[in-house]
C-alpha cells in the first residue's frame, strides 16, 4: 500500500507559482543574433538613401602622430564632411583677406559654416551662436513651429545650463 501513498503525495506537490493566480511569466530571453531597433517618435525619419551610405562599423584610429585630433562626427542632413571647421569660441568669423565679405557664422556644435539656406536656429539670449537644426536634435516639425511663432526664442543647452536665462520671458 505504501507505493500508492507515494504516488498520490507526489501528485499533490505543486509549486507556489502554480497554485497562485498572477501575471504570466516573462517571455524567455532570445539568444538569436537578431537585433531590436527602437526609434524615438519625435525624431525625423531617416531617408532610405542615408541608410545605405552609413558605415556599419567605426574604423579604429590608427594615426601615429602625437597630438592628432580624431575626426569630427558628422551629422548627415547635407553638411559637407570636407567643410572647414572654425574655432569653437567665435560666433562670427571675418575673412581677413576680404574685409568687405560678410561674416561667416559657424555652428555652435559642429563648428562648420551655417549657410543662409541651412535650417538653423540662433541662441539669441545666450552665446549668439547659430546652430544647424540637425546638430541640435530639433525635429523638422519643432523647427517649423519655432520659426512660425513670432515670440518664441530658442536657447542652446549650454547657455540654458550655465547662464541665468529664464524659460519664459516677455519680449518688448
Amino acid at each position: 500500500m505504501e507505493p500508492e501513498k507515494k504516488q498520490s503525495s507526489s501528485q499533490q506537490k505543486n509549486t507556489l507559482a502554480e497554485l497562485l493566480p498572477g501575471p504570466s511569466p516573462p517571455p524567455p530571453v532570445s539568444t538569436s543574433t537578431s537585433s531590436v531597433v527602437a526609434q524615438n517618435p519625435f525624431d525625423d525619419p531617416m531617408p532610405a538613401n542615408a541608410l545605405q551610405s552609413m558605415p556599419t562599423t567605426q574604423p579604429p584610429m590608427t594615426s601615429s602622430q602625437p597630438g592628432t585630433m580624431p575626426p569630427i562626427m558628422q551629422h548627415g542632413g547635407g553638411m559637407n564632411p570636407l567643410s572647414k571647421v572654425y574655432p569653437p569660441n567665435q560666433p562670427m568669423v571675418f575673412n581677413p583677406s576680404n574685409p568687405s565679405a560678410p561674416p561667416i557664422y559657424p555652428c555652435g556644435i559642429c563648428h562648420q559654416e551655417v549657410h543662409e539656406n541651412d535650417q538653423a536656429v540662433l541662441c539669441e539670449s545666450g552665446c549668439n551662436f547659430w546652430f544647424h537644426r540637425i546638430c541640435t536634435g530639433l525635429t523638422h516639425d519643432a523647427f517649423t513651429m519655432l520659426k512660425v511663432e513670432v515670440y518664441a526664442e530658442w536657447v542652446c543647452d549650454r547657455c540654458l545650463n550655465t547662464k541665468s536665462i529664464p524659460l519664459v520671458k516677455l519680449k518688448p
